[in-house]
């Protein structure tokens, strides 16, 4: 049996939800919500068995987002995970989740995200080693860590994973773990090119509070 919780409380007719669209087949899948100011929407998708959705508390939500659970040619996602903690900020238009098969995303406390942005959680297609026979893109977790600006038109792969107080900037591939904090990473594929930095949400220079940026992290 699928279930499906907002706030806590069990929904049983989906459309009840103002924002969010969830389309749901197989069997003991799990979506857990919770609401989230903006105007945006979240679309949900989710198929196959044994998979969770956990979409955190005070999230603000500007555009709408896609989060897909997708068959694969001959397979479905089973005992896969994507995980969005608390006060993440999607900002742009365009953002979508693509679901892993067999593994995990997960997206942690106070991120910014711009627009344009995929997080690309799976390989639909088989890439091995000729003489081997060993597979090259094997599965593997995603770990966007916390606290980072995801810029506009990223591209995350299986793999990858941040750490904290960083930026990823405008048009990287991250396709790796780069798990440093205060890291300014960039590029196709994405390395680190500065250390020693950090970031605000402030547009306003004489707005940043340097001896004490908490500005970043949302407090309850």
């Amino acid at each position: 049996m699928n279930k499906v919780y907002l706030d806590g409380e069990r929904v049983r007719d989906f459309e009840s939800l103002e924002q969010f669209e969830i389309t749901m087949s197989g069997q003991d899948n799990v979506v857990e919500l919770h609401s989230f100011e903006g105007r945006g929407k979240i679309f949900v998708y989710m198929t196959g068995t044994n998979n969770r959705l956990l979409f955190g508390k005070g999230n603000v939500v500007n555009n709408s987002i896609g989060i897909n659970f997708w068959n694969a040619p001959n397979i479905e996602p089973h005992g896969s995970e994507i995980v969005i903690g608390d006060y993440n900020y999607f900002n742009g238009s365009g953002n979508s989740i693509i679901g892993p098969l067999t593994t995990k995303i997960t997206i942690g406390n106070g991120n910014l995200f711009a627009g344009n942005i995929t997080v690309w959680g799976r390989n639909y297609h088989i890439v091995y080693d000729i003489d081997t026979r060993r597979r090259l893109n094997d599965d593997k977790d995603i770990d966007l860590g916390s606290f980072n600006w995801i810029c506009e038109k990223v591209t995350v792969l299986p793999g990858a994973s941040l750490g904290e107080n960083s930026v990823l900037g405008l048009g990287s591939v991250l396709n790796k773990p780069l798990k440093k904090n205060n890291v300014l990473i960039a590029g196709v594929p994405a390395v680190i090119k500065k250390e020693g930095i950090n970031w605000s949400r402030a547009c306003n220079y004489d707005e940043v509070d340097f001896d004490n940026n908490n500005n970043i992290k949302r407090k309850d």
